[in-house]
C-alpha cells in the first residue's frame, strides 16, 4: 500500500501540486523507474 501512496505523490508532484521531496521515500532514479512502469501500463498522470 506504500508504494499507491508514494506513487500518488509523484503523480501529485508532476501535475505541480506542492509536495515535499522528503515525503517521497524514493530516489529520483526510482521516481523515473515508477513512471516509465506506469507509461508502459499506459497509465499517465
Amino acid at each position: 500500500m506504500m508504494m499507491v501512496s508514494q506513487i500518488r505523490k509523484i503523480i501529485n508532484k508532476l501535475k505541480g501540486q506542492k509536495v515535499a521531496d522528503s515525503e517521497i521515500f524514493c530516489s529520483q532514479e526510482e521516481e523515473i523507474e515508477i513512471l516509465n512502469m506506469l507509461a508502459k501500463q499506459n497509465i499517465y498522470p
